[in-house]
């Protein structure tokens, strides 16, 4: 039986905090396996190109007939950042005013822009 991909994100989060030195970048390859491994084409592309109102430290997309669609965008937050502070943040704000949909759940800020 596979692994539940969120247990296997867990785990391996906890493990790199466990070291001691982990700084939100440290987790950014972590996140990418997830975000990939819950839908069948999908690609997390960490420190895409910057897009009008800022650079989000994802991009989630996927391949169509007619070419790769972006389905949103990921900003992610190390563990123990309060999400209070990040959604009352300048990024955010920028964020918000250039991408259509935008939440803030868990350590990480997702917003589709479709």
């Amino acid at each position: 039986m596979a692994a539940n991909p969120v247990e296997v994100y867990r785990r391996q989060i906890e493990r790199a905090l466990q070291a001691g030195d982990a700084t939100e970048p440290t987790h950014y390859p972590t996140l990418k396996a997830l975000i990939e491994s819950l839908a069948s084409g999908v690609t997390a592309t960490n420190n895409p190109k910057q897009i009008k109102c800022g650079a989000p430290d994802f991009v989630v997309s996927r391949e169509a007939r007619h070419g790769r669609v972006t389905l949103g965008y990921m900003e992610a937050k190390d563990v123990g950042k309060l999400l209070d502070e990040v959604e009352r943040s300048e990024q955010l704000k920028r964020y918000r005013s250039g991408l259509r949909h935008l939440h803030a759940r868990g350590v990480a800020v997702f917003a589709a822009d479709g």
